[in-house]
């Protein structure tokens, strides 16, 4: 009855026996040509007595090795006991695996790489390796004998404590634009712990092709299906000619729907919504699992994205196609995207009016409780400087003297005109305008 783990041996031995064989020996075994190397047990060797036997423990060992256990007989050193023994290589220490296979493998899919995250379970490594296999069955024994390598050979971040979480990121990763994997399909990805010299001494003591040396632990292995991923990358502002501001708080909503049709995919993670920054940038991004996506690679989805604010009772207005086409509300833009297709560019301009208003009335003709005699029909234009003045809007007063002109936000006023017959106007002393005043969203 032999325990071992990675660091000792552990046995029994009958009393009676025992007492016939006090001396004992032990030996590491190198391979290939098992050459012994006897080792000194005083600092290694711990015996306890029992009744019946003696328990015997062997620490202070090296994970994956071989060691011969010798026991010779007290009068006749020629007439002896002994055994192999193959210390283990595994963190756990239990009898179902002596190789220290990873442990706990995750695999994510995001950005267009498969990656994975594990937990080291070997003492034995100094890297890992990894295989990827589209035979996929569940009684397959050794899925990594029909697998492919399909990054770097090694994976070197090997020598950590036990159960440290090994997580590859994309420098261990299946990179899906050079592997082109069809989307929908399962494959099984395996991780093995390796050593690219001598990993350790075969645990049952089995020579292959004369060699009794594994180069590497067993498989863990874990299915994954490839998933439809795509992404977009927008922003909303103001148009170039109105400073190009970015608009933030803008409710940004999408959806993948069926080619040639307006009947929404309808599947988990087809739709969402979600409001821009302060930068007026937003992200939409699509990592999907459902049969509709199946072996469309090269399919073009399209992809429908409305944008809705208001600002008060200001209901904005948006423009798409560089600011051809309004797209505000249900009316939206479509967006195709094909599976691996990240980042597609999408440019919004928000073109919205903001009321400037004001009223004209004729100098000292105030009385209490009127501003004055109010002036119709008088011209007002709103004028903003760049290389020269240019006009923004221009209206006419009412019948009683106001005007309400729409501003788009992100325009300055640098001047208002008036005109009327030649007349000439100043500013009020209750006005709060000031040249250079700033259309912005929320007024001004």
């Amino acid at each position: 009855n032999v325990k071992v783990t990675s660091e000792s041996i552990q046995f029994q031995i009958l009393n009676s026996t025992a007492n016939d064989y006090t001396e004992m020996e032990l030996k590491k075994r190198a391979s290939p040509n098992d050459i012994g190397i006897e080792l000194t047990l005083s600092e290694n060797l711990a015996i306890i007595n029992f009744s019946n036997m003696k328990k015997y423990t062997l620490s202070q060992l090296e994970p994956g090795s071989r060691y011969t256990v010798t026991f010779l007989k007290s009068n006749d050193s020629s007439q002896s006991l002994s055994f192999p023994v193959v210390t283990s290589c595994s963190c756990d220490h239990d009898d179902i695996d002596k190789t220290g296979r990873p442990k706990d493998v995750r695999i994510v899919q995001n950005n267009g790489y498969v990656m994975f995250n594990f937990k080291d379970n070997s003492k034995c490594e100094e890297a890992f390796s990894f295989t990827r296999s589209d035979y996929a069955e569940e009684f397959l024994a050794d899925v990594s004998e029909y697998g492919v390598s399909f990054t770097s050979d090694y994976f070197f971040i090997g020598g950590s404590e036990c159960d440290s979480i090994v997580d590859t990121h994309i420098e261990a990763s299946d990179e899906l634009q050079y592997s082109n994997l069809t989307v929908g399909k399962l494959f099984m990805y395996c991780v093995r712990a390796v050593h690219r010299s001598h990993y350790m001494e075969h645990p049952m003591g089995i020579s292959e092709a004369g060699n009794r040396q594994l180069t590497s632990s067993d498989d863990t292995c874990a299915p994954h299906k490839i998933r439809w991923e795509a992404s977009i990358n927008g922003k909303i502002t103001t148009e170039p000619n109105a400073g190009s501001l970015p608009i933030e708080n803008v409710v940004v909503t999408w959806e993948l729907f069926r080619s040639g049709s307006e009947t929404p995919i309808g599947c988990d993670g087809c739709s969402g919504s979600d409001k821009t920054s302060e930068g007026g940038a937003f992200e939409i991004v699509f990592n999907v699992d459902d049969p509709f996506f199946k072996d469309k690679n090269n399919v073009d989805i399209p992809a429908k994205i409305k944008f809705s604010k208001m600002s008060g009772d200001i209901s904005h207005k948006f423009l798409c196609n560089e600011g051809e086409d309004d797209c505000s509300d249900d009316i939206g833009i479509v967006v195709y995207l094909k599976h691996l297709h990240f980042k597609e560019q999408v440019h919004i301009y928000d073109d919205t009016s903001i009321p400037f208003s004001g009223k004209v009335f004729i100098a000292d003709t105030s009385y209490p409780g009127s501003e004055g005699c109010m002036l119709s029909n008088v011209e007002v234009c709103l004028k903003q400087e760049k290389t020269e003045m240019s006009e923004l809007v221009c209206g006419e007063t009412g019948s009683d003297g106001t005007y309400s002109l729409p501003v788009i936000i992100g325009r300055r006023v640098d001047y208002v005109d008036l005109n009327y017959h030649g007349h000439q106007f100043r500013a009020s002393s209750n006005s709060n305008f000031k040249n250079g005043t700033m259309i912005e969203e929320n007024g001004y």
